[in-house]
This record gives C-alpha cells, structure tokens and sequence, in this order.
C-alpha cells in the first residue's frame, strides 16, 4: 500500500516587529499521513490594500507521522504600523505524487 500523505496546519499565530524584536510567525502544524515529511515554507506579506510588502522562508523541517510540533520562523524587515495578511505556502514531496502545497492566511496588526 502507498503512503498516505496529509500535513494539516491547526492554527498559527503571528507575533509582529517592535523595536527590539523582529516579526515571528508560528504554525502549529500535524502530520495526520502513513509517511515522514519534510515541510518547508515561504510567505508573503501583503498591507492592506494588498501589495507586497516584505517576503520570506521558513526553514523546512521533519514531521513524522502524527506527529505535532510548531513550526516558527523570523522576518527582520521594517514593516509601518497597519493591517497586514501574511499568505504561507508550505509545501512537501510525496513520492511517487507531486510535490502539494497547502496555502494558509494570517492577518496580524503592527502597531
């Protein structure tokens, strides 16, 4: 039988820049699939009239199956204060499939 493939993302959160810290976004991610997976990321963020403002990785990282875990990664660029929508692809081979990649929204505020 082939393995079953489905990383599902549970919720995430997004911790915005201040002076003193850059902006962290942070997904709770499950693996509910048969196989291991390596899940990596990009974002982008887009202010309120919906133009790019900044883009970025996250770094990828190893779920095996059932597993649950948070994956974060940071943005260290200068962001004026506003309403913002973070849209993350992640994305995983599958053998023997294309590789899929499940898109998520996060709207955050920097104040």
């Amino acid at each position: 039988e082939g393995a079953e493939y489905n990383v599902e993302i549970m919720g995430g959160n997004i911790l915005s820049p201040s002076k003193s810290s850059e902006l962290e976004i942070n997904l709770d991610l499950r693996n509910r699939g048969s196989a291991h997976v390596k899940v990596r990321g990009a974002f982008a963020i887009l202010n309120a009239s919906g133009s790019l403002a900044g883009r970025g990785k996250i770094q990828e990282k190893r779920y095996l199956p059932d597993q649950r875990d948070i994956m974060s990664d940071k943005w260290s660029g200068e962001l004026p204060p506003g309403t913002y929508t973070s849209v993350i692809t992640l994305s995983y081979e599958r053998a023997g499939l294309g590789p899929t990649s499940p898109v998520y929204e996060l709207p955050f505020v920097v104040k």
